[in-house]
This record gives C-alpha cells, structure tokens and sequence, in this order.
C-alpha cells in the first residue's frame, strides 16, 4: 500500500505542478490557480462527511477505486488531446475532476494516524513527520519541478507519465487490499458500529481554540492563511519576472525546505517541547517571509528566495507538529473529530489566503501578500505561546491546590 500510494502522489503531483506552469506560460489565466484552490478546499470543508463515507468501507478498498477513476479520467484527457483538443482546457477539466481524490487520500491517512496512535503515541509522532517529509519531498522536490518542466515542453507527456504511474499504483493497491485484508480478517467494524456517527460539540470545539493551541483548528486557520499568501501566486511572479528555469528551480529549493521542515519539528519537540517548537518555527518564518517581501520585489532574487525556502521548511515544520500534537494528545472519537474541523478550518485558511493573495497583486508585486502572511504567523506565534503558557500555569495551580487539599486529608 505505501508503494502504491508513492506512486499515486508522484503522478498526481507533476500533473498538479503543470497548472500553476501553464499561467506562467499564458496558457491559462492567473484566476485559475485562485479557482481551482478553492475547489480543493470547499471540498476539504467536506471532510466530516467523507470520514463518515469511508468509515464504511475498507480504506484499502477505497483508495484503489480513486486509483482507477483517475486511470479513467488520463485515459478520456488524453484522447482528448489526441484528436486536436487544446492542451490547457483539457488539463484544467482532469484537474477539477480528480480534485476529490486528494481529499480522500488525507481522510484515509488521518485515519491511520489515530489508529497507530491508539498503540504507540511517540511512533505516530514520528510516523507523521516522515510522511510529510517524504510527501513534501516526492511532490516538491521530485514531481512538481518535473510536471512544470515538462509543460513547458510537452503537456501531453506530463498526463502520460501520470497514467503510467497509476496503473502501477493500481496494481500494487490490489496487492495491498489483499493483504490488508488477510490480517484483518474477521476484525470487522464493530469497533466503528458501536461508535456510532461522529458527533461534532461545539462547545468541545471553541473550549479547544481557547485552551488548547496545540490541538486548536484555530492554530491550522491562522497555518493555512500564512501559506495560502505566501503560496503559489508568488512563485509565479518569480516565474514571470526571472524567467521559466529560475521557476523550476525555486520550486525545486521550496520543496526541500518543506522536506527538511516535519524532521526540524520532530527534533525541535523532542528538544524543547511542542509549544516552544511550533513558536520558533512560526516567528522564523515570519522573519523569513519578512525577508522575501524586501527582497523579490528589489530584484535580488537568491536572498528573496532563501527566505521562501526558510518560511516553506518553516510552515511545513508547523503543519507537522500541529498534526503530531494532535495524534499524540487526543485519541479515539475526540481524535476523529479534532481532525476533521481542523481539515475544515485549513480550507477556509487555504482560500481566504489563496484569494487573498490574488487580490494583493501577488503575481506582480508580492510585497503585500509575503507582509500580512508574516504578520499571521506572528500572530499564532503569540497565540501558542501565550495560551499555552496559560493552560500550563492553570494546571500547576489546580496540582498545587489538590495536594493541599491532600495533604489537609
């Protein structure tokens, strides 16, 4: 299954990597990055119910069926293109069809996080932050260059490459169902059944932005808004500014800061704890944006793109830990329900950052968007540390207060 899934996220990223180049290339308009991320992330607000869709059938199951719809939809794209459709519209058409599939993919892994975390709470730390290295590395590094390189070459190949790498997912998801299913045999879904459906509390949900900043969708709003400014519009203006190779590369020198990212986290929780970890990684990537936003626009591309590539390890390193936090502190159906509103409340961040930043002139004058990404970071900086220093200082008094009542006993 995880070899399937490499494969799946490696083609689905060099088709993913050939849009933002295609508005580079005037192909397609600039709008369209700001249309499609919304899509994605209306339907990410949707989470609540694809956890319930799947939750009734076997993962393994599930992912091969997304597998082969997109074998479909690469086998219709690229007859398309073969009998004279122009390239453009019909990549945009595969895009907003398969846009589901992403999402499904992020339940299934939540999923399994809960499920390794209900074992071993530190291996599912450690588990998340190497999924997320390795998908940030396969996608950022490997694929998304390669899917932008070859769109200003050949569209058509980066479809192919993605069919190729699918039906070899396929194949290998089938061998995974079989053996997930070998070892969970005559498990079943009790467990699930005598669950019951999710039941969302509202008050669970705000007592959580108040007191628990680790675990608050609140904390993933504030993530995704900084990311969503500080995202694809402005590579894209490095793109039409410096040229098409100095787009490539920048993508190729992002990805390895969102590579590097979940490992700094991981280390900097072991070090120092998951408050601390979270605030540096946000107040250096808020100095790092800061960076990009005085630099880019002046012309100095190397010291404006180091300070993309510090904020990207930077965001990354936050998402991880926030992630690994929230496996780690909560478990069972408080778990489930924690992940799906902050799946939520990360789309809303990733479209109001995203339109945002289109509204700013990102793609022709980037300042704006990398300085109000910068203040947002700060800003949950303050809010992590600040209320997690609270929660501690409230549970110190409330020992405090039960030893004496002990010690009156």
């Amino acid at each position: 299954m995880l070899f399937g899934w490499v494969l799946s996220a490696t083609g689905s990223a060099v088709v993913t990597g050939a849009a933002p180049a295609l508005v580079v290339a005037a192909t397609l308009p600039a709008v369209w990055i700001a249309f499609y991320s919304t899509l994605t992330n209306i339907e990410d607000l949707l989470a609540p119910l694809m956890v319930k869709a799947i939750a009734r059938w076997r993962p393994g199951r599930v992912l091969t069926a997304c597998e082969v719809y997109d074998v479909a939809l690469l086998l219709v794209a690229l007859a398309l293109i073969g009998i004279g459709v122009e390239v453009g519209p019909v990549l945009a058409g595969y895009l907003i069809a398969s846009s589901p599939i992403p999402l499904v993919l992020d339940v299934a892994e939540e999923l399994y996080g809960a499920e390794m975390a209900a074992v071993d709470p530190e291996m599912s730390f450690r588990f998340t932050s190497h999924l997320h290295s390795m998908t940030a590395f396969i996608s950022r590094v490997v694929a998304l260059p390669v899917g932008a390189a070859l769109t200003f070459l050949s569209p058509a190949a980066v479809l192919a490459i993605n069919l190729v790498l699918s039906v070899a997912a396929v194949a290998l998801r089938l061998r995974g169902v079989a053996y997930e299913e070998e070892a969970t045999a005559g498990g079943g879904s009790e467990d699930a059944e005598e669950e019951g459906g999710l039941r969302f509390s509202t008050l669970a949900l705000l007592r959580g932005f108040i007191t628990r900043p680790l675990v608050s969708p609140l904390s993933i709003l504030l993530r995704s808004i900084a990311a969503g400014l500080a995202g694809t519009y402005v590579v894209v203006f490095i793109g039409t500014r410096y040229g098409h190779g100095a787009y490539v590369w920048v993508l190729v020198a992002t990805g390895i800061g969102a590579t590097v990212g979940p490992q700094l986290a991981r280390l900097g929780r072991g070090a120092a704890g998951g408050a601390v970890t979270v605030t540096g990684c946000a107040l250096a990537g808020a100095l790092a944006l800061l960076i990009g936003a005085v630099f880019l626009p002046a012309g100095n591309l190397p010291v404006g793109a180091t300070g993309l590539v510090i904020a990207e390890a930077c965001l990354w390193g936050v998402g991880s830990a926030l992630i690994g936090e929230r496996q780690v502190q909560l478990s069972g159906r408080d778990f489930v329900e924690d992940t799906v509103w902050c799946q939520a409340a990360g789309a809303l961040g990733a479209v109001a950052g995203s339109w945002a930043a289109l509204g700013l002139r990102a793609t022709t004058w980037p300042i704006w968007a990398l300085g109000i990404a910068s203040l947002t970071l700060a800003l949950l900086a303050a809010y992590v540390w600040l209320l997690s220093r609270m929660r501690r200082s409230a549970e110190a008094g409330a020992k405090k207060r039960n030893e004496a009542a002990a010690a009156r006993l």
